[in-house]
């Protein structure tokens, strides 16, 4: 009766043991982060690490963003070219001006009359 308790603690350490171990890692993803006040008020750069932490993912972030930006507006400064030009980004992730993309956005966007 020892013997099978025996055995059955034995292959319970092995699966335990093969659950703890990791593979190889990959590298930390680097994120570029473009966008106005929705991004930075939201704190999105720090959301994406929560998750990447949580799913034992390694990433770091940076942000490029101003309050009721445009993207135009990122990219005319020449801010965007020059966190690429470093290299080191291996995703960018981009949020124009609420309502700009579907025409919502300024004067366009008052009704007649009102």
């Amino acid at each position: 009766m020892k013997k099978p308790f025996a055995l059955f603690l034995f292959g319970a350490l092995l699966v335990l043991a093969a659950c703890g171990a990791t593979g190889p890692s990959s590298p930390p993803a680097e994120v570029l982060f473009v966008g106005n006040s929705l991004t930075y008020v939201g704190n999105v750069p720090a959301l994406y690490s929560a998750i990447a932490t949580a799913n034992a993912h390694t990433s770091a972030s940076d942000m490029i963003v101003r309050g009721g930006a445009t993207l135009h507006q990122r990219v005319d400064d020449g801010s965007v070219a020059r966190a690429l030009a470093k290299g080191t980004y291996t995703h960018l992730v981009i949020q124009e001006r609420g309502g700009d993309l579907t025409c919502l956005f300024g004067a366009e966007s008052k009704s007649p009359g009102g």
